[in-house]
C-alpha cells in the first residue's frame, strides 16, 4: 500500500526487475531496471514510476432525421462523479469536439447548449475511462425545432368571409439541410379558409398562391414567415380580391353614331335569374332601382360593381322610332376590369306617301 515491494533474498549474480502488472488505474511500465547483487544482506533500491490511464471524450452531433447534416455549436459539459466540471466540448462546423485527457475513473456528460434551431437534449451520458489513450465516442442526434404555418384566406371585401380551395406552396429560403427554393409543402384552404401546412424545420420560408379559387383575382405576391419555436403554429392573413367590376353601356344610332340619351336598361344576372339591384344617390338618400338610364352622351355606368357572374343586358323599353334589342349577355370574369358593352339601336322606318 505504500508502493513498496521487497524481493526475498537473492544469491550473488546479475539481475533484471521489470514490472508484469501495473496497479489498478495504471499504465503498464515495460522498463527494466539491471541490478548486480555482489554484496551480502545489502538491500537495493529501484525507484519505478506508473502513469494513470487516460482517455479522451468526443462527440459527434448530427441531425437526427438527416443523418448526413453535422451540427455546429453543441455545447457538451463533461462532469466528474462529484458534479465538478472538468471540461467542455463545442462541436465544431463538422459536428465534432474532443475532450481534453482525462485520468481514470468514472464521468458523466450532459449537453449543456443546443445548436441554434434544434432542442437540447436532457439524456446524461455515463463515462468510464478504462483504456489508456483511448478516444471514448458519443453519436449524438438532435432534434430539429419544428413548428407549422396556418393560412387564413379571407375576402378583402368582407373580411368575415372565408376563402375555400385556394392552393399554396410553401419554400425553403433558409433551412439547414433543405436547398433554398424547395418546396416543402402544397396547401389548399378548406371551407373555413384554413388551411396548415405539415410540421416544418426551422428557418426561414416563403409561400405564394398557386390556386385561386373561381371568383377572386390571383394574388401574385410572395408571404415571408419563420418557424423559430418549437411546437408553435404561426398563422398568416391572406386576402383575396373579388373579380368585379362596374359596367358601362353605350347607346348610339347604328347610321350616324348619334347617342342616344333616355334609354332605360336592366342588368339580369344569368344564373339566379333575378334583376341586380342598384343604389343611386338622391342627395344623400339612398334610392334602390332595377332600372338605369342613359345619358346625354348615350352612356350609362352601374353605381356599383358588379360581382363575378353571367349576366344579360337588357334593354326595358326603345325610344320612339327604335326598335328593342334582344337581351345582350356578358360576363364580369377574370378579364374584365370595366365591361364595356356597345350596342347600336335599330332606327325603325316610317313611309309616309302622299
Amino acid at each position: 500500500e505504500n508502493g513498496i515491494a521487497t524481493s526475498s533474498l537473492l544469491p550473488f549474480g546479475n539481475y533484471l526487475v521489470k514490472e508484469i502488472k501495473a496497479p489498478a488505474k495504471y499504465v503498464l511500465n515495460g522498463e527494466e531496471h539491471p541490478v548486480a547483487i555482489s554484496e551480502n544482506s545489502k538491500t537495493i533500491e529501484i525507484t519505478h514510476s506508473n502513469k494513470i490511464i487516460k482517455g479522451k471524450v468526443a462527440v459527434k452531433k448530427t441531425d437526427s432525421e438527416i443523418a448526413d447534416l453535422n451540427l455546429e455549436g453543441a455545447e457538451f459539459t463533461i462532469y466528474d462523479k462529484n458534479d465538478n466540471e472538468v471540461d467542455k466540448l463545442i462541436t465544431n462546423q463538422n459536428g465534432y469536439d474532443e475532450s481534453k485527457d482525462l485520468n481514470y475513473g468514472d464521468y458523466y456528460m450532459k449537453e449543456t447548449k443546443a445548436p441554434v434551431g434544434y432542442k437540447i437534449s436532457d439524456k446524461v451520458y455515463d463515462i468510464q475511462i478504462r483504456e489508456d489513450k483511448k478516444v471514448y465516442t458519443f453519436d449524438v442526434p438532435n432534434d430539429v425545432i419544428k413548428g407549422k404555418l396556418q393560412i387564413v384566406k379571407v375576402d378583402s371585401e368582407n373580411e368575415e368571409k372565408p376563402v375555400e380551395g385556394a392552393g399554396f406552396d410553401v419554400i425553403a429560403v433558409n433551412v439547414n439541410g433543405i436547398k433554398e427554393g424547395t418546396v416543402v409543402d402544397h396547401v389548399v384552404t378548406d371551407k373555413d379558409g384554413f388551411a396548415y401546412t405539415k410540421d416544418l424545420r426551422y428557418g426561414d420560408y416563403k409561400f405564394h398562391e398557386t390556386d385561386t379559387p373561381k371568383g377572386y383575382w390571383k394574388s401574385d405576391k410572395d408571404y415571408s414567415f419563420s418557424i423559430t419555436e418549437n411546437g408553435k403554429t404561426y398563422v398568416k392573413y391572406v386576402k383575396n380580391s373579388p373579380i368585379q367590376a362596374k359596367v358601362r353601356v353605350i347607346k348610339v344610332d347604328s347610321k350616324d353614331g348619334k347617342p342616344l340619351k333616355g334609354v332605360k336598361f336592366q342588368i339580369r344576372n344569368s344564373d339566379t335569374k333575378k334583376l341586380v339591384e342598384f343604389t343611386n344617390f338622391l342627395g344623400i338618400i339612398p334610392m334602390k332601382t332595377t332600372t338605369l338610364e342613359t345619358n346625354k352622351n348615350g352612356e350609362l355606368v352601374t353605381p356599383q360593381n358588379l360581382a363575378y357572374g353571367n349576366y344579360l343586358l337588357e334593354e326595358v323599353e326603345p325610344l320612339e322610332g327604335y326598335i328593342k334589342v334582344n337581351p345582350i349577355p356578358f360576363k364580369i370574369d377574370e378579364n374584365a376590369v370595366l365591361e364595356e358593352i356597345k350596342e347600336l339601336g335599330t332606327i325603325y322606318a316610317q313611309n309616309v306617301s302622299n
